[in-house]
C-alpha cells in the first residue's frame, strides 16, 4: 500500500476506517496489539511520532503511526 512510501495515520483514523467506536480510548490497545503482531510477522514496519496538530488554536499534540 502507499507504494512502499511513509504513511501517517492515527489510531482513530484507523478504528474508523475498521469500524469501531472512536469515541473511547478503552479499544486502542486492540489496534495497538495488531500493529504489534503485524510488525512481528514482518508486514508493516511502524513507529510511534508526535506531532503539533496546527488545526487548532491550541498546537494540541498528536500521536501518529
Amino acid at each position: 500500500m502507499n507504494n512502499y512510501k511513509p504513511y501517517e495515520f492515527t489510531l482513530e483514523q484507523v478504528k474508523t476506517w475498521v469500524g469501531i467506536s472512536t469515541k473511547t480510548r478503552s479499544n486502542d490497545e486492540i489496534i495497538t496489539n495488531i500493529l504489534k503482531v503485524l510488525y512481528t510477522c514482518g508486514l508493516i514496519e511502524y513507529r510511534m511520532i508526535d506531532k503539533i496538530d496546527n488545526t487548532t488554536n491550541f498546537g494540541n499534540i498528536k500521536t501518529m503511526f
